[in-house]
């Protein structure tokens, strides 16, 4: 029983550091598209 809730709390902790993850790369990739418009917004000012 005891060995079973060590258990849980390393699920717990594993799913927590995979939702951090995953949190931060779906901010980065939304900051990255962002800058990616940004940049082609520029470039479109300049070109145009």
């Amino acid at each position: 029983m005891h060995s079973d809730g060590i258990q849980q709390e390393r699920n717990v902790v594993l799913l927590a550091n995979f939702v951090k993850l995953y949190v931060l790369l779906k901010q980065s990739r939304l900051r990255l598209r962002s800058v990616k418009m940004a940049a082609a917004g520029q470039l479109g000012t300049i070109l145009t």
